[in-house]
């Protein structure tokens, strides 16, 4: 199971003749082989295939990555948006100072209308309220957002990517697996005579 054992374990055994392995990379849940002819990918804990060969010529390159569902970060994204700017809004705002000392009880009264008093009243009271509304809501976003953002950490995966010309990539879990040894094998991909234009891979 996951390359401490099986096929992966003696990748040359799958070699044609006149084929050599040229780079072996072993991860938790499988292996890859770069051979003088192929590429050999071991997924035996993987959905699919147990085992993939690919021509060499085919392989466009190899590399490693972290990520995890991206919906939840831009999700998140927003959530921390929205909470930060009802947070804002809340805090600095004075609704109930747009209405300011206003007293109608007794000119209302002279002209009978003393309705006028009241619904100045209400207006006062939901203005009071709704800085406290929105300054509660956009904590409430916040940690909405925040959850979210830890969710897609907690979630987020290293990855091995084996590009194939036209075809979808060969993807294989990379945790264990150090980026050194990835680049390594990207370069076993280079076909026979080929100059490295990079002096430090010299």
């Amino acid at each position: 199971m996951g390359g401490e054992g099986g096929w992966q374990a003696d990748p040359g055994a799958l070699c044609y003749a006149g084929e050599e392995i040229e780079e072996h990379v072993t991860t938790r849940e499988g292996a890859i082989s770069v051979t003088s002819h192929r590429v050999l990918v071991f997924t035996p804990d993987g959905e699919g295939s147990n085992f993939q060969a690919i021509e060499r010529p085919n392989v466009t390159g190899i590399s490693k990555s972290a990520g995890g569902a991206t919906r939840f970060l831009l999700t998140s994204a927003k959530w921390l948006l929205v909470g930060l700017v009802l947070a804002v809004a809340g805090w600095l705002l004075d609704f109930e100072g747009v209405l300011g000392p206003v007293s109608v009880g007794e000119s209302a009264g002279q002209v009978g209308v003393d309705w006028i008093g009241g619904l100045f009243s209400f207006f006062t009271t939901a203005f009071a309220l709704l800085d406290d509304l929105l300054l509660v809501g956009g904590v409430g976003a916040l940690v909405v957002g925040l959850a979210l953002l830890g969710w897609y950490w907690h979630t987020r995966a290293e990855t091995i990517r084996i590009e194939v010309a036209g075809e979808e990539a060969v993807e294989l879990p990379g945790a264990g697996v150090s980026d050194a040894a990835v680049q390594t094998l990207d370069r076993a991909l280079e076909p026979p005579g080929a100059v490295d234009s990079n002096p430090s891979n010299r």
